[in-house]
């Protein structure tokens, strides 16, 4: 499965916002080289205006950059819902999201589907919030992500989501794939490790905060992308 971004350090600005205000943060951010692609969110951006109209808006400032689309969170429904798929690729759309709470099947047949329809598939496994873990008082069992990780491994997904406030558990996604030697690249989907996350270590590389951008101007978020691009 090819890489949709190559670089070893990138910036992927989340728009989770209305279509205008989309579109005017990719606009305002042109210039900056870290910049590879922007993450659409369902909840807070696409679902009023829809898909297609959000993407005919941020479309004409691309520039070449690839769309993510982050159904928040796609994997958690059954298997049969994979031949919904092939429409992110007819809106526009580059790579999606999956956190595969579904089961191992959905997380297989919707990669072999998305992969199918010339979608890149990004994974997740952890999630940011408190108690998410079951011996952290949540729902999720703690072998339930390294397990999604590893699956998704062995599907060819070679970029995952990880979560940024949890350096004790990017530490320990990260040997999963260096256990096979493969390269493979980390969306840290944390604000606050735009300014902690290091450049590529050993065969992984490392280090795409996903930035909630719909707090800032875009002329604060330029600069804040810079001042991260430069470091």
């Amino acid at each position: 499965m090819p890489f949709l971004v190559s670089a070893p350090r990138s910036i992927v600005p989340g728009l989770d916002c209305r279509p205008d205000r989309g579109a005017e943060i990719v606009r305002g951010v042109q210039g900056v080289e870290a910049v590879h692609a922007f993450k659409l969110g369902c909840w807070k951006g696409t679902l009023r205006s829809g898909l297609d109209a959000y993407v005919q808006a941020v479309g004409p400032y691309l520039n070449g950059r690839k769309l993510i689309y982050d159904h928040q969170k796609a994997g958690t429904d059954i298997p049969d819902l994979e031949d919904a798929l092939p429409d992110l690729v007819e809106a526009g759309v580059h790579a999606a999201i999956f956190f595969p709470f579904g089961g191992a099947e959905t997380l297989e047949r919707w990669t072999r589907s998305a992969v199918d329809a010339g979608l890149s598939v990004i994974v997740g496994g952890h999630m940011t919030q408190k108690r998410f873990l079951w011996s952290e008082g949540g729902f999720i069992h703690d072998e339930a992500p390294e397990r999604i990780y590893r699956l998704a491994v062995q599907l060819g997904v070679r970029e995952f989501v990880v979560p940024g406030n949890k350096p004790e558990f990017v530490e320990k996604y990260k040997r999963v794939p260096k256990e096979r030697n493969l390269i493979c690249t980390l969306l840290v989907s944390s604000n606050k490790a735009a300014t902690s996350v290091r450049p590529a270590e050993s065969l992984v590389v490392g280090g795409m905060p996903l930035l909630l951008a719909f707090w800032s101007t875009p002329l604060m978020l330029k600069q804040r992308l810079l001042n991260w691009q430069a470091r």
